[in-house]
């Protein structure tokens, strides 16, 4: 599980105070979906909690799997973050050869998740031959590669259509079944956010601070959208951004 306390974030003297005592948990094995206002703070959040930014104060607890690369949050970014000179293959293997797994091994992983992702017959595209929706799904795999115990995402799939989006939006509740793996998903779809969100975290405007927590009991089925309680937490989200 992960743990935050209090955590607050400035950046004097221009940036002033962004997060203002954030506190939330994310049992094991479960989701969380982070929403708010554009410039609140949401990716500064995500960043304090992959260990990219220091927090000023509070705390950032995680138990979980420790040992190598396993145990560690995964961080997935908008903008993919693959390297355009590395196949998707090589992508996808690159957190395993730097914690120095066995180039046998990394082949295995990296076959078994191209098959997970459907990107059978994708191994030696590079990112520039490769769509939008097809990018994302190697950055996850590549996320999930080195079986972290939490996984980070900051508004991954804003730039595919919405098409592509509803159908990583399933990968992902797909992946999250198979694995377990907990995640933090940043996003400005409400939507998206009831869809892929055990928990939502609504934000307020900077300074930020927790404006609700809205627990989503009926999350996690694939046919979520065609049922009335979907569009109901949906109301209830915007009703709780709006107040």
């Amino acid at each position: 599980m992960i743990a935050v306390s209090e955590l607050t974030k400035s950046f004097p003297p221009a940036g002033g105070l962004v997060l203002d005592r954030i506190s939330f948990e994310v049992p094991a094995g479960q989701t969380l979906a982070v929403i708010g206002p554009s410039g609140c703070g949401k990716s500064t959040l995500l960043y304090i909690l992959a260990g990219l930014l220091p927090p000023t104060s509070g705390t950032v607890a995680m138990e979980g799997p420790s040992g190598g690369a396993a145990g560690r949050p995964a961080i997935i970014l908008q903008d993919f973050g693959l390297f355009p000179w590395k196949t998707a293959a090589e992508n996808i293997a690159l957190g395993l050869k730097l914690h120095g797994c066995p180039a046998a091994e990394r082949r295995r992983a990296t076959v078994n998740l191209l098959r997970e992702m459907g990107l059978d017959g994708m191994a030696h595209h590079y990112p520039v031959q490769l769509s939008g929706g097809q990018k994302q799904r190697v950055a996850i795999a590549r996320a999930l590669a080195t079986k972290p115990a939490l996984l980070l995402m900051d508004e991954p799939f804003s730039s595919l259509d919405a098409l592509t989006r509803e159908h990583l939006q399933a990968i992902l509740l797909a992946t999250w079944r198979r694995t377990g793996v907990s995640y933090i998903l940043v996003t400005h779809s409400v939507e998206e956010a009831v869809f892929l969100g055990r928990c939502v975290l609504v934000l307020t405007d900077r300074p930020t601070r927790v404006k609700a927590v809205i627990d989503n009991p009926d999350f996690g089925a694939a046919d979520a959208r065609l049922h009335d309680r979907y569009f109901q937490r949906v109301r209830q989200v915007r009703r709780a951004m709006e107040g």
